[in-house]
């Protein structure tokens, strides 16, 4: 894929950074000259400017955005590609393990755009959000029984 000098200098966030899809998003967007902000559970290996946080809770959430804010002022673009994925029955998953799901899942990318959108606005950036979802949510799987 070409994007020729597109992303030159652009500062781009990327949620689940640590994972095979994350790793590769860090990878394209340093190898076309953007700035990258990677962020995970964990920083370690991780390149550049890396945070470690919990988007599952508020204060992982805010300490992004901090982060974002004190480094950039604001990013150029946004990806949302941290997510779980876990194979479960209905009757086996606690009430927990849902909510940290939807938190992650669902709740961290519009507290991030959200607040990513404010610190556009209050910069004058022209910003992008990208929400990564995945294909399995058209498709069946079957969780093994033990």
């Amino acid at each position: 894929m070409d994007f020729g000098n597109e992303f030159v200098g652009k500062r781009v966030v990327i949620t689940g950074a640590a994972g095979v899809m994350g790793r590769a998003l860090v990878g394209q967007f340093v190898a076309v000259g953007a700035e990258v902000c990677a962020t995970d559970l964990s920083a370690e290996g991780l390149p550049g400017f890396a945070v470690a946080c919990d988007l599952t809770t508020d204060e992982g959430l805010d300490a992004l955005l901090q982060a974002v804010a004190d480094r950039w002022g604001a990013p150029d673009v946004v990806i949302n590609n941290a997510a779980l994925y876990p194979s479960a029955f209905l009757l086996d998953m606690s009430v927990p393990d849902w909510d940290r799901i939807m938190d992650l899942n669902v709740r961290a990318p519009m507290v991030l755009m959200r607040g990513f959108a404010l610190q556009m606005i209050a910069a004058r950036v022209r910003g992008n959000f990208i929400n990564i979802s995945s294909g399995a949510a058209r498709k069946m799987r079957r969780t093994a029984v033990t």
